[in-house]
């Protein structure tokens, strides 16, 4: 049985041209004819996000203590250095934001109980405990339970949605960013 072979639409390269470019990186191309195209990026590395094997389980290792009390805090649980950095970028545009970030779900209870932000993003996908689990978590916890959580995943399908939105999660949003909606959705739940 031969494979039907199908065209893409040019989309992805678009949406990873955006991403490097949040990113303050660089996309480029070489083609040689016959042969195909080699595509390269080059992302400056970032010396305020630390490696994954860099990251400890305590949560008050990972950010300074905060000191401004008229900024709303917003905390990112998320595993991947790279989207935490990408959503640190994004926030920037927000100064009265102050970006809280964990890299593992139980670091990020821990952290979401002793700083009480204003608002959590939480990946759906994580090691050792996901992104539902840690919310369930969460809303057992005195300090934590009135806290509105918004889920920020790759996960599109519908049923995944309705599962997090039924749960209790306020919004459901998916990777990439579209970083419009984002910041809309963020300031509707800190003003």
């Amino acid at each position: 049985m031969e494979a039907e072979h199908f065209e893409g639409f040019g989309i992805g390269l678009t949406i990873s041209k955006q991403l490097i470019e949040l990113m303050n990186g660089t996309i480029g191309f070489e083609t040689k004819e016959g042969e195909g195209s080699f595509f390269y990026i080059d992302i400056p590395v970032s010396v305020k996000a630390p490696l994954p094997s860099q990251v400890e389980e305590k949560a008050d290792s990972m950010q300074p203590p905060l000191t401004n009390n008229n900024k709303k805090k917003v905390l990112y649980i998320e595993d991947i250095p790279a989207n935490v950095e990408l959503v640190r970028q994004i926030l920037n545009q927000r100064r009265e934001i102050i970006l809280l970030f964990a890299y593992t779900a139980l670091a990020g209870i821990e952290l979401a109980q002793s700083e009480t932000p204003d608002l959590i993003l939480m990946d759906i996908h994580m090691p050792g405990m996901d992104g539902l689990t840690a919310f369930q978590k969460l809303q057992t916890l005195k300090e934590t339970k009135d806290i509105p959580v918004i889920a920020l995943t790759a996960d599109a399908m519908d049923v995944d949605i309705k599962k997090a939105l039924n749960m209790g999660f306020k919004e459901y949003l998916t990777k990439p960013i579209d970083v419009p909606k984002f910041l809309e959705t963020i300031d509707t739940f800190i003003d």
